[in-house]
């Protein structure tokens, strides 16, 4: 094993009977959940793991989101190391530094699977754990939220949106930036105004708001603003390697190595197949046959640093064309890999797995764009093809009873209900979680849970009204103010439906509901922080769902971090 990894996860400090890894799918103390993960009865997935550390942040509560972040990532770091072969993997054991279990059969989780687990080394390490947030292409703005006292240095060089390139590095004293073009820093609760060339600012003495702090003539330390091949000494800076951002972390230079895994078994996935819309597009790892949305949505997630190289949105071409277009003819012909069992090697038909995955697309197209800056990628998929506002309405008008559509391998099993919508484990994506659990389901087959037919589930009403506030957001970024305002009251319409129907104001969460009655199924799960990424809950809702995920014993990690947030850490590692 690289020795760059011998000290990942060495200061982990567990309390006892807590989980070692934050955000399980399932709830510790649930009656179903596994130690060892068993798919989604436990196991730590990055999309539901992404999701919820986003709707802590989008919550005010940069700190936990920060917290959550780093404890995830120190989990994958130490089964990179630790476990063979050392690889990402598609869901992690919450008690062990291994991967998950499977649910049916004997074994662990798909290796190489960037897949959506690069959502953790590459983004959650660039926007929580460094702290450079988020960025807004079209307003010029960059928000971040560093560490008040790092260990060393922390930041990222080649740092890109819109058109602005450039090295930001904090330390427990000064913030410095060297960038090609002006735009607004957000940083420390204050505003500065960085201007093209290289700039400091420090971080105890308030500055005058709007104004930057200019570098002096030969002041520019070469401490601070390093050339980034010295700083990651002997990494193959050339070709597509030399796009990403470029993470500066003094505290553990083993995460960087981390994030360059990722970015390389990524880079794998990049695959080809003439004759679709969208022929490069990424390959989640799995069935060389098949694509799944959710998978796609995710990775494009992480895309969005490098979409020069990586076809994050393009590849969601494929399902609005496929899908939405009705393209006729066959479809391309690949040939089976090893997840295809019997079928390896032989030539198969290629198809999209589930059309009632969940709707994220508006969701991803809003976030690339706002890192990118790329317009003409929203007047495309909004104003033109009109495919983000046909997609919400194909979510509302799936018909069971139908034929499936061209180009789909499952059935649609997502029905729209005046209440909300009917689902299933797999179409969800969470396949075996227990969700759908009553007392009428039967002991000895818990598999029939989550597929209970009298189900409606939060996640899927949520991220409809996910979709309807993007979609509001788009509309304004593109001037189409009244759309706009339509889509903002069709996404209130649908918070005002969760907080009356799904929330427990006794338990303060989200549940799944039965349609029969209007009961609520108290499984608790993941799935329930959707609605506080969809901003439906109310600041006091929220503030009790947070605590869910600031609970040990419920969502969230102990209190004491592998590698803690003060400079004792370096004392004691010797960093």
């Amino acid at each position: 094993m690289n020795a760059a990894f011998d000290n990942i996860g060495s200061l982990q400090i567990q309390a006892p009977g807590t989980s070692r890894c934050p955000l399980p799918s399932l709830a510790p103390d649930d009656r179903d959940f596994r130690q060892d993960g068993a798919y989604w009865r436990g196991s730590v997935w990055l999309p539901t793991a992404y999701m919820a550390i986003k709707a802590a942040d989008g919550c005010g509560d940069s700190a936990l989101a920060r917290r959550l972040s780093r404890e995830l990532l120190r989990h994958m770091a130490a089964t990179y190391r630790d476990f063979e072969p050392h690889t990402i993997w598609e869901c992690y054991s919450p008690t062990e530094a291994k991967p998950g279990t499977y649910a049916k059969r004997p074994g662990y989780s798909r290796p190489d699977f960037c897949g959506w687990s690069a959502l953790g080394p590459i983004s959650l390490f660039i926007e929580h754990v460094i702290g450079i947030r988020s960025a807004d292409a079209f307003a010029h703005r960059l928000s971040c939220d560093f560490p008040a006292e790092p260990v060393g240095r922390v930041g990222a060089r080649n740092y890109r949106f819109g058109k602005v390139v450039c090295n930001i590095v904090a330390t427990a004293d000064e913030i410095t930036v060297d960038s090609n073009a002006p735009f607004t820093l957000i940083a420390d609760g204050r505003e500065f105004e960085v201007s093209a060339g290289k700039n400091r600012w420090s971080r105890h003495c308030p500055s005058t708001p709007g104004r930057g702090g200019s570098w002096a003539a030969g002041e520019c330390r070469e401490n601070l603003l390093r050339d980034a091949a010295a700083q990651c000494r002997n990494h193959p800076f050339d070709g597509w390697r030399a796009i990403p951002p470029r993470p500066v972390f003094d505290e553990c230079p083993d995460w960087v190595a981390f994030y360059d895994k990722a970015w390389e078994l990524a880079h794998a996935h990049i695959v080809e197949v003439p004759g679709l819309p969208a022929p490069c597009y990424m390959d989640c790892g799995h069935r060389s046959d098949r694509i799944w949305i959710w998978d796609t949505c995710f990775m494009a997630l992480f895309c969005k640093y490098c979409p020069e190289e990586f076809p994050g949105v393009e590849s969601l071409d494929n399902f609005y064309s496929l899908i939405l277009d009705g393209r006729g003819g066959p479809l391309p012909k690949v040939r089976g890999n090893r997840w295809c069992g019997a079928d390896e090697g032989r030539t198969l038909d290629f198809m999209v797995q589930h059309v009632d995955n969940p709707p994220l697309f508006a969701w991803v197209e809003l976030e690339y764009a706002l890192q990118t800056g790329d317009l003409a990628r929203l007047e495309k998929v909004y104003r033109d093809r009109r495919w983000l506002q046909r997609w919400f309405r194909l979510f509302e008008s799936f018909d069971p009873d139908s034929p499936k559509p061209f180009g789909v391998c499952v059935p649609v099993v997502l029905r729209r209900a005046p209440d909300g919508y009917h689902w299933a484990g797999t179409p969800s994506g969470m396949d075996n979680t227990p969700r759908g659990r009553t007392a009428a389901c039967p002991a000895g087959d818990p598999a029939r849970c989550p597929d209970n037919p009298d189900l409606l589930w939060i996640d899927a009403l949520a991220q409809q009204g996910l979709a309807a506030l993007c979609l509001s957001r788009i509309a304004a970024l593109l001037g189409h103010d009244g759309e706009a305002e339509e889509w903002r009251a069709r996404w209130a319409e649908i918070r005002d439906k969760a907080n009356t129907l799904y929330w427990d104001d006794t338990d303060g969460f989200y549940y799944d509901i039965l349609e029969s009655d209007r009961s609520k199924v108290k499984v608790r799960t993941i799935a329930s922080f959707w609605p506080l990424l969809a901003r439906m809950a109310t600041p006091s809702m929220a503030e009790r769902l947070l605590a869910k995920l600031r609970d040990p014993a419920q969502f969230g990690c102990v209190p004491a971090t592998a590698l803690s947030d003060n400079a004792a850490h370096a004392k004691e590692t010797g960093a």
